[in-house]
């Protein structure tokens, strides 16, 4: 369920290889989301099955990349969203409650370079293992298809690992993170494939 989907500002020339949107605003998101015991994901009303393992003989070639035009969206929101996810491929099964999550990005340029770094800010909170954990930072886009760069910090607060016990114990794991914090510094730059990434800063505590 979507309680509103509101855009004001388009404007699309393709003469000029431009798509602008003022700003876009989605709100209200209510889904709910299963992963059964073979895999399968059950959504929106939709079933779609678990993808076969990959060949290990196969072999890949580098994605073919076009030119996008000029896109420039100047202010994305999407928030009061609420989630309900169960995955039952897990023993036990878990649940997860998605009790907010959302992003808002502005200035946002793709397909050319931007003349300031957009801006982004996502959230998200998990009933009973994340209190709230954040992401905020710039996006610089460059000329191309797709290629943008990224500099983020990721906070997190009061985060629990203990209550995923009976999921981990299989794998021999025993989670004892209660009530942690995180704190990174994330680069990173995004063309037709992720090419470079890194990360400095306090690990979770």
């Amino acid at each position: 369920a979507l309680e509103r989907l509101a855009l004001d500002g388009v404007v699309i020339d393709p003469a000029a290889e431009l798509v602008r949107v003022a700003t876009i605003d989605v709100a209200g998101t209510r889904l709910s989301a299963r992963r059964d015991a073979a895999g399968a994901l059950h959504a929106l009303g939709f079933a779609i099955a678990a993808p076969p393992a990959a060949s290990t003989d196969a072999t890949s070639s580098p994605a073919a990349t076009s030119k996008l035009p000029r896109i420039e969206i100047g202010r994305l929101a999407w928030h009061d969203n609420r989630l309900s996810l169960t995955d039952e491929a897990l023993a036990p099964p878990l649940e997860l409650a998605v009790t907010d999550i959302g992003a808002e990005i502005e200035a946002l340029v793709l397909g050319a370079a931007g003349d300031e770094p957009a801006r982004l800010e996502a959230w998200i909170a998990v009933a009973g293992l994340v209190d709230s954990l954040s992401l905020s930072g710039t996006l610089r886009s460059n000329p191309g298809a797709l290629d943008v760069e990224a500099a983020l910090a990721l906070r997190g607060r009061g985060l629990h690992a203990t209550p995923l016990r009976e999921q981990l114990a299989p794998l021999g794991i025993e989670p004892t993170l209660a009530n942690g914090e995180l704190d990174a510094d994330l680069t990173a730059r995004v063309g037709a494939v992720l090419v470079r990434a890194s990360h400095g800063g306090a690990p979770a505590r």
